[in-house]
C-alpha cells in the first residue's frame, strides 16, 4: 500500500490511523498514538507472541475497528479472507 501526504498536516490531530503489520515508527514520527496496546506488529500477528502473552487478537483487532481508524496501512495486499479480518 502506498499512501502520499504532501505534509504532516494531512493528518490531522482528529485522524487515527492503525499500521496494523506494518512499520509502527509512523506513529512516533508523526507524533501520533496507537490505538492499540500492542504497538509492536508481531504482537498481534505472531503466534508465538499470541500464546505467550495471552492475547486475544480478535477482540483487540475488534477494539481497534470499533474507533473507527480512517487509515490502515498494512505491508499485505489485503486485510481480509474469507473468514473476515485478519492481522
Amino acid at each position: 500500500m502506498r499512501l502520499r501526504l504532501t505534509s504532516k498536516r494531512d493528518l490531522t490531530k482528529r485522524m487515527l490511523f492503525y499500521t496494523g503489520d506494518y512499520h509502527q515508527i509512523i506513529y512516533y514520527l508523526l507524533k501520533k498514538e496507537s490505538p492499540t496496546k500492542y504497538v509492536h506488529r508481531s504482537l498481534l500477528t505472531g503466534d508465538n507472541h499470541i500464546r505467550a502473552l495471552d492475547i486475544d487478537a480478535a477482540a483487540e483487532f475488534s477494539h481497534i475497528m470499533a474507533q473507527r481508524p480512517n487509515i490502515l496501512l498494512s505491508g499485505r495486499d489485503t486485510l481480509m479472507d474469507d473468514e473476515g479480518f485478519h492481522l
